[in-house]
């Protein structure tokens, strides 16, 4: 399990565990990070939790910089304003919202 990448948040180091032959029969990662929240990766392959969790920043970076973008051309918030923690924390929301819908959650 040391191919698992340190948090890219909070920098701290993960774990997945292993309920295969439990009820929940699974892997799971689950990570307290202090900058952004609870993260939680659940699935039946240990490779696929594993490539969740080390693609997952680059897939919200990537998703947050677009819903940014978008903003900006709507003109939502004018250029002269500067990108605060709220309005960073929107477009996270955003982005998180557009990944719930391409993963098919």
């Amino acid at each position: 399990m040391s191919d698992l990448l340190p948090c890219p948040f909070c920098g701290e180091s993960v774990e997945i565990m292993d309920y295969t032959g439990k009820p929940a029969n699974c892997f799971l990662l689950l990570h307290r990070c202090r900058v952004i929240g609870p993260i939680r990766i659940e699935a039946y392959s240990l490779s696929t939790v594993q490539a969740a969790w080390n693609t997952r920043a680059d897939t919200l970076k990537d998703a947050m910089i677009e819903v940014l973008a978008e903003w900006v051309d709507e003109y939502k918030y004018p250029e002269e304003v500067k990108m605060t923690v709220e309005v960073l924390a929107q477009a996270e929301s955003e982005a998180r919202k557009r990944m719930e819908v391409t993963d098919g959650r």
